[in-house]
This record gives structure tokens, C-alpha cells and sequence, in this order.
């Protein structure tokens, strides 16, 4: 009777409150009768409902129940629920809530990528996209497999594909209850941490416009937070979205809403990070920006996270007067001294200063005369010990690096020692404010290089010093390379800081590429490859990676160099990773037509190309794209290898 099984599981559901009590309806057989239940009565919209809210309620209580559930069968008949009860809300909501109650522990996951529990769920969304239950559900649980560090790119490339992004939108935009509109804007915030994912939240036609107006008209602080967390992930690495923001008048937006509430200090730093990125595009107008900064530095003296992020938008802005641009520097320079222990404030300060002495060299004398004490000493008639001279030549290479060559004539991998760059450091370089910020940098990033937000940060700020040929070589001089060399084998899986890096030694050889005979004889190019494989599925280190075998295989006499680390098996694997992402097929498609091009790697090239199946991945990719840049090159590279008799049958065969 379907009657008496939805009672039986009600009553269950009541008393299973507790961890015991739910050990003890395990025990007593709640499973086997829920199992069954569910398998006689799959018609049942309300028994399947009931059913599926009890297992529900058992994961909530009690975590470890999970395995038994998994064993006796229920899961698969959850889904199975939900799909035959598609419109069905209290079926969809409940059955959702089991594997939303299972995400919360990421050593389950598993288990949903095993029974296509994603998948299902999303379906589920879509079907429902008018119910805020199931749509509130639906977000928190893909909230949790997105935070999920170990998430695979299969994973991403689902949630991406299968329509979610404008789902949550509409959800976003209707009038529904702020509780789903918070989960929503927080799902669309974790989402944006994948670079791929936030060029397609970009993409969107409402989606910048709906996070600022719940910013800007959402009564609910928590709200009004979420949407603004989602901006700042959005707006990160990206200035097609920057841009889209900045010209909805995003910055007036951020402002008000600063303004006109009541905040803790923990949105305030979430603010000031956004506006650090919108601040970015030159356009807006600064002088309104800098007094409300200038306001909640003084307002705030004392709380080093805001005091970072308000250095963090004066580094962008272009300041018009200077009188306040000397408030500003006042209060920067406070910052740095009442927080000196805080390594996001002294960096992040330092960033500010330089953009209003560039901007102002006047007010920068009063400081020059207080040069840092950048070694320490216990008493100042303590001998020196000797230390050895290290010279540098006319363009930033230093001749420890040759010394380094020969004792490591038997290939043996070595790292600099930060004491041996710090070394010639500490001598002050006279008469240039850019080269001793440069060398003010390179010291705090050395002398900090366990924390990796630090080296994000100092790679950061060298790239947006990397200007002329001069600061170019100042950089390689004072250390850059090495410090580049040291962070990055310190912290290889921490992606935002790997991709910072990387694109600094890519800014280096774009202003001057004569530092390409330097980041080789550093022994950078094996540390480029290294990080093309451990992060091999993200964007930004496999283009930036892909930007630098791009500029060396232009000049045939570099070939050697790239193909001495593999470099050219390196550049196919990548493709290969990331067939579906055409921006890197397009730059190994030049890469591997600059090798076809050298006479005397092209054999080589052919073999390789061939024995490595990567004419099927170009040519799939040709089908599936209709990017103009990909196709030009995807063909360039298919006729230069058509003139060799067994890669034009190779082409035939698979066409």
C-alpha cells in the first residue's frame, strides 16, 4: 500500500533527528524498506518525494551513512525519481537535497560523477527554472562540486555546455526571494574562478547588468555581498569584462552602495579589490574614486586588510592634482609604517607610490632621503664578512650564471640560492626611483618566498613596470630571473601565481628580446615546460607558456633552445589537452609552422607531428570552430605539412 509506505517514511523522517537514531534505522533495515518502496511505486510523485527526503535527512545527521546508502542501491533510484518526476517540485527539491547534503564532503564527489549526478541535476534546473526550491537546491550543490580544487575539466566542460550560466542569470533577474538570488550570485562567483567559465559570464548579454543592479537596488546586505564577490571574480585577468562593467557605469555603482551602507570592513576590502580591477580601464573618471579612498584610509587606520586594498586601487588611478596626490602618498607612507609586518600592505604600497612618483616626481625627494635599512645588523661596528663580487653586463646577465653552467656540466638541475640574489642587493641604485622599486620588489618577494600571494603580487607589479628596454634589463640585473626561478619551483601548483609569472618573462621578451639569451641561460625554458604540465588545463600558463615558444621559434637559432627542454612535444601536448580551446590551437598551429619553416628541423617536425597524432586534433578542431585566426593558421600548418608524401596521405586518410 503507497499510502502506508509515505506514512511509514514520514515517521522516519521525524525521528531520525540524531546521529543514533539514524544508526539505529539503518540497522533495523530503513534502507531495504526504502529501496523497495522506491522500487514499487516509481508513479508515486508524493511516495518518491517522501522517500527521497528521508535519505536526505539520514546524510544530513549522520555523514558516514553515506557508503551505506551508496550500498544498498538508493542513489541510482533518486535520479531515477527525479527523471521520471521531472516537473514534479517536491521530488526534484528533495532529490537534489540527498546529493547537495553528500557535497559538502569532497571525498564523495566521486560518487556523483560516477552516477552522472551533475548532469541530472542541472537537467533538472532547467526543466524547473520557474521553482526557486529546486533552483536554490540546484545552485548550493554545484557551488560545492565547483569549490572542489581536484574538479576535473570534464566537470567544467559540462556545467559550461549544458546551458547553466544563463539559467542562473534568470534566476538572478527574477523576482524571487533573496535567499535563491544569493545563491545564485555565490555560484556565479565560484564558477568565475575558472578563467574559461568567466569569458563565458562575460558573454552573456545581462549578466554584468543584472549582478549591478542586485548591487546597487537589493535591499539585503548579504545579497548586495554576493553580487559584489561575483563582480570581483569576473572582473579578475579579464578586461573584455572590465571594460563591460566600467561602461555600465560599474564604478558609480560600487561607490554608492560603499557609501550609502553601513558595511563591515570585510566587504569594504571586498569593494576596493573590484575597484582595484575596474580601476584598470583609464577611462573612468579618478578624482571622485581617490577622495572616497583617501577618506577610508583615514577612516580606517588601523585594519591593514582595507588599508592593502585601497593601495591597491591608488596603484591603477591617474591622479590630477597634486596636492591630492601628496594626501594620498601621507597616508600611503602610514600605511607602510604602522603596518610593516603585513606583507600585502608594504607590497601593495609600494605599487601606489610608484604610480603618483611617476605621476608627481616632486613629492618623492622627501622620501629618498630615508633609504630602508634593508640588512640588518646587531650592532654597527660588526665586521663584514667577505663576500664574493658579482658583475653584471650591459644587458642584465650576471656572470654567476656561467659559473653555474660549468658546475653543472653534468646536467644536474640548480636553483639559485635567495642569499646569493639577495647578495648584491643591498647597494641602493642612485638617481633611479623605477630601479630601486624594481629592487625594493625583487628583496620582499626573496625574502617572503613561502607565501605565494607575495610572489603573485611582485610578478604582478614587475609586469606592470616592464615598460622600456630599460626597466627591462633593471629587472634581469636586480635578480628578476632568479627570483622568477626560486618562487616558481617553491610554489608549481599554485595556478594564479604560475600564470603571473609566466606572463612576466613573456612581458620581458616583448619589450626587449634580447632577455630571451638570459631566461635561457637561466634554465627558465625547463621551468616554463614543467608548468605547461602541471597546470595543464588552465588558459592563462598554457597561452602565456605558448607566447614564449612562439617569440623564440620565429628565430631559427632558438630552435635548438626549445627543442632542448622538448619543447615542441611540450607545445603538442598542450593541444592536445585542449582541443577545444582555440586560442592555444592557434599558437601551436604557428609554433609548429615556424619549426616546418627551418629546413633543418622540418623532417624532424613532420615525424613528430605525425607520430604524435596531431593532425586528427587539428583537423577536428578545424570542424568545430569557426575562429578565422585558428582556421588561418590550422590551414598554413596542414599545406606546409601536405609538401611531405607521408603527412599529405596522413591528411587524406583522416579527412
Amino acid at each position: 500500500d503507497a499510502k502506508v509506505q509515505e506514512a511509514a517514511l514520514e515517521h522516519l523522517r521525524f525521528i531520525v533527528k540524531t546521529a543514533e537514531n539514524a544508526e539505529r534505522a539503518i540497522k533495523l533495515g530503513a534502507l531495504k524498506m526504502v529501496s523497495k518502496t522506491m522500487n514499487d511505486h516509481p508513479e508515486k510523485g508524493s511516495v518518491q518525494a517522501v522517500a527521497n527526503a528521508f535519505l536526505a535527512e539520514l546524510v544530513w545527521v549522520h555523514p558516514p551513512s553515506i557508503i551505506t546508502v551508496l550500498r544498498s542501491g538508493c542513489l541510482p533510484l533518486v535520479l531515477k525519481s527525479m527523471d521520471f518526476h521531472d516537473k514534479h517540485v517536491q521530488v526534484c527539491t528533495s532529490a537534489i537535497s540527498v546529493f547537495r547534503a553528500m557535497s559538502y564532503d569532497f571525498s564523495n564527489h566521486w560518487i556523483c560523477n560516477n552516477i552522472n549526478a551533475t548532469t541530472s541535476i542541472i537537467e533538472s534546473m532547467k526543466i524547473n527554472q520557474t521553482n526557486s526550491e529546486v533552483l536554490k537546491e540546484g545552485c548550493l550543490f554545484l557551488q560545492n562540486i565547483i569549490c572542489n580544487h581536484e574538479i576535473s575539466s570534464d566537470t567544467i566542460d559540462l556545467i559550461v555546455s549544458s546551458g547553466t550560466i544563463p539559467i542562473i542569470v534568470a534566476a538572478m533577474s527574477s523576482p524571487m526571494e533573496n535567499d535563491l538570488v544569493e545563491c545564485a550570485c555565490g555560484l556565479l562567483g565560484n564558477l568565475a574562478i575558472d578563467d574559461d567559465i568567466r569569458e563565458e559570464i562575460g558573454k552573456n548579454s545581462s549578466s554584468i547588468a543584472i549582478l549591478l543592479r542586485i548591487l546597487t537596488t537589493n535591499p539585503d546586505e548579504n545579497v548586495s555581498k554576493s553580487a559584489m564577490i561575483a563582480l570581483k571574480r569576473i572582473s579578475s585577468y579579464n578586461e573584455d569584462n572590465i571594460t563591460k562593467i566600467v561602461e555600465q557605469d560599474g564604478v558609480n555603482g560600487v561607490l554608492e552602495f560603499l557609501k550609502g551602507k553601513s558595511i563591515d570592513k570585510d566587504l569594504l576590502a571586498t569593494g576596493f579589490g573590484l575597484l582595484s580591477h575596474l580601476t584598470k580601464n583609464k577611462s573612468i573618471n579618478t578624482s571622485q574614486l581617490l577622495d572616497f579612498v583617501i577618506s577610508e584610509m583615514r577612516n580606517h587606520p588601523n585594519q591593514p586588510q582595507l588599508q592593502a586594498g585601497t593601495c591597491s586601487v591608488i596603484r591603477n588611478l591617474s591622479v590630477d592634482d597634486v596636492e591630492q596626490a601628496k594626501v594620498a602618498n601621507a597616508l600611503v607612507v602610514a600605511a607602510m609604517n604602522r603596518h610593516q609586518n603585513d606583507s600585502r600592505v608594504q607590497l601593495n604600497s609600494c605599487q601606489a607610490l610608484l604610480n603618483l612618483y611617476i605621476q608627481f616626481p616632486s613629492i618623492v625627494q622627501p622620501l629618498m632621503q630615508q633609504e630602508p635599512l634593508l640588512f640588518d645588523s646587531q650592532s654597527p661596528k660588526r665586521k663584514r664578512r667577505k663576500v664574493e663580487k658579482i658583475t653584471t653586463d650591459e644587458q642584465g646577465v650576471d656572470s654567476t650564471a656561467d659559473r653555474l653552467l660549468e658546475k653543472n656540466a653534468l646536467g644536474t638541475k640548480i636553483i639559485p640560492e635567495i642569499k646569493h640574489v639577495l647578495r648584491p642587493l643591498k647597494n641602493v641604485i642612485k638617481n633611479d626611483a623605477v630601479g630601486n622599486q624594481i629592487r625594493l620588489i625583487i628583496i620582499k618577494a626573496l625574502r617572503n618566498i613561502d607565501n605565494y600571494k607575495m610572489q603573485t603580487s611582485a610578478c604582478e607589479h614587475l609586469r606592470y613596470l616592464v615598460t622600456s628596454i630599460k626597466t627591462c634589463s633593471t629587472i634581469v640585473k636586480q635578480g628578476g630571473l632568479k627570483m622568477i626561478h626560486i618562487s616558481v619551483n617553491q610554489h608549481p601548483r599554485k595556478t594564479a601565481f604560475v600564470a603571473e609569472a609566466i606572463n612576466l618573462l613573456l612581458d620581458l621578451i616583448s619589450a626587449n628580446p634580447s632577455v630571451i639569451a638570459s631566461i635561457v641561460q637561466e634554465g627558465l625554458l625547463d621551468l616554463v615546460i614543467e608548468s605547461m604540465y602541471s597546470n595543464g588545463h588552465n588558459s592563462r600558463v598554457q597561452r602565456a607558456s605558448l607566447g614564449i615558444f612562439r617569440a623564440l621559434s620565429y628565430d631559427f637559432s632558438k630552435h635548438s633552445d626549445i627543442q632542448n627542454v622538448k619543447g615542441v612535444e611540450g607545445v603538442i601536448e598542450s593541444m592536445k589537452r585542449n582541443p577545444k580551446k582555440f586560442d592555444i590551437m592557434k599558437d601551436v598551429c604557428l609554433i609548429l609552422q615556424n619549426f616546418l619553416s627551418n629546413e633543418e628541423r622540418r623532417q624532424g617536425t613532420i615525424e613528430l607531428v605525425t607520430s604524435l597524432n596531431v593532425i586528427p586534433v587539428v583537423i577536428d578542431g578545424m570542424y568545430a570552430n569557426q575562429d578565422m585566426g585558428f582556421l588561418v593558421a590550422a590551414c598554413g600548418l596542414l599545406a606546409n605539412l601536405a609538401m611531405d608524401e607521408d603527412a599529405k596521405i596522413a591528411i587524406s586518410d583522416y579527412v
